[in-house]
């Protein structure tokens, strides 16, 4: 990871979720070191860290369910079998992993619009505005240009399944052999968006209500 983009996501972290005023950060939930801020200035309860949804985290997970749809906060098995049922629906064969067993950017494009008019049919408060479809594509950026194994360059369905569910790394799996930056993050986003442009809004008594007219996704991907 290239300094832009670590400090980007460390800088972010804490003024979204830690205090910096005391330059402290809970890479999970709320902490009993992380107080409020001073003057109560982000309200009256603590940060919460990263893990608390809406800032960080939010809507439209590709492996947790909406806030106010259940389990917002621990990793779903079945949100991930959706996504192991695209790869298997448009990844590409790879002669050591097997057939249809490369996360491709097809597979993200479709999944990731899949998990957006599901949340969209079954929350009816579901809040998808700029800032949080930033986060979530890039997300998805991230998990193809830095998960992917360093030696071939493809993302398997294996690898991913040891990060994601066994939170491990696979066996002969590396890191990049450069470092990625800021800018390779927002490409990608943007390339994940581009079959799928979505428009920032929320459900309203369930209908989508789209936010005014803007140029603030293609923006916020790049804050």
């Amino acid at each position: 990871m290239d300094r832009d983009l670590a400090g980007f996501l460390a800088g972010f972290s804490m003024m979204a979720r830690g205090n910096a005023f005391l330059n402290r950060l809970s890479i999970g939930s709320v902490s009993p070191q992380i107080p409020v801020l001073p003057g109560a200035i982000d309200g009256h309860a603590p940060p919460g860290g990263i893990a608390k949804h809406g800032r960080f985290e939010g809507d439209v997970s590709m492996t947790r369910q909406d806030f106010n749809n259940g389990d917002d906060v621990h990793f779903q098995i079945d949100l991930f079998d959706e996504f192991l049922t695209a790869i298997a629906k448009y990844g590409d064969d790879d002669p050591v992993t097997g057939p249809k067993s490369i996360v491709n950017m097809k597979t993200m494009q479709e999944f990731k619009y899949q998990r957006f008019q599901e949340a969209q049919a079954q929350d009816r408060t579901v809040s998808f505005h700029a800032s949080r479809i930033a986060s979530s594509y890039n997300e998805a950026a991230f998990i193809l240009t830095f998960f992917a194994n360093g030696t071939t360059g493809t993302l398997s369905k294996q690898a991913l399944t040891s990060i994601f569910q066994n939170q491990t790394f696979a066996p002969n799996w590396f890191r990049r052999s450069s470092p990625g930056t800021f800018g390779l993050i927002v490409d990608t986003a943007a390339e994940v968006l581009s079959p799928h442009p979505i428009q920032p809004g929320a459900n309203v008594r369930g209908f989508y209500k789209l936010d005014p007219p803007s140029n603030a996704v293609r923006t916020s991907l790049a804050i």
